[in-house]
């Protein structure tokens, strides 16, 4: 119902596969199309990236800061979020920014693996991926980690499976690294192919833990153990 009462307002515009809806007073249609034109590219790239079949439409919105939270309930860090649409907070933006493109290509990454029949994709992997994408590393990470590890204070992968909008501010920063740390292991390890491997098997319906250990040829337990060994060399 709130989002009913605000989406009358929004404007629309259509791409070949996108639907994106913004506030006239606070986004105006050129900036929408050079979003549009943004994320067609962002499409294109992320299909060849990650799964050869990809949504065909996906829904995109922009709202003023405070609408975005009073909609979404999302935590006061986030930049964005995708519930089955890519919603984005406009912070008064007038063009593409590097940040905006880096949310979009996030968002757009979540959008793409939640299309998948395969179920059961944990949110270290999702957010992983999605990070790495967008352009971050966990490198710099990497010594604190190993710190945390070594106190017994790291989160185990088997318990990042739900999203991380939930967490408190302090241990959705230490969820996000550890995932994106996690997911740099095995693309060290085996090759970006190795994200496309999994995906595409989740798009034949294998759920995520057979679609790692077939790709991967271990299983995800496994791996989390070898990724916490390996940070402490």
């Amino acid at each position: 119902r709130r989002e009913a009462g605000v989406h009358d307002g929004l404007g629309v515009l259509e791409g070949t596969h996108f639907i994106l809806r913004y506030d006239r007073k606070v986004s105006d249609q050129r900036l929408g199309e050079e979003i549009l034109t943004t994320l067609e590219s962002l499409y294109s790239q992320l299909n060849s990236e990650l799964v050869s079949r990809p949504p065909a439409t996906i829904a995109v919105i922009l709202y003023p800061d405070q609408t975005y939270f009073d909609i979404t309930r999302a935590a006061g860090w986030s930049g964005g979020i995708f519930d089955g649409k890519i919603r984005i907070p406009t912070k008064g933006l007038t063009s593409v920014t590097p940040k905006l493109t880096a949310v979009l290509t996030h968002e757009l990454t979540h959008a793409f693996i939640d299309s998948l029949p395969g179920r059961g994709c944990p949110a270290w992997f999702n957010e992983g991926v999605a990070q790495l994408e967008e352009g971050k590393s966990a490198v710099n990470f990497r010594n604190a980690l190993a710190r945390l590890r070594q106190a017994n204070k790291l989160i185990p992968l088997e318990k990042l499976q739900a999203p991380f909008l939930g967490l408190s501010d302090s241990a959705a920063d230490l969820a996000y690294i550890e995932g994106l740390s996690a997911v740099e292991y095995l693309v060290t390890r085996s090759g970006h192919g190795a994200i496309r491997s999994v995906l595409d098997l989740m798009a034949q319906n294998y759920n995520f833990e057979n679609a790692f250990e077939t790709a991967l040829t271990r299983s995800v337990s496994e791996f989390g153990a070898d990724w916490e060994q390996d940070l402490a060399r």
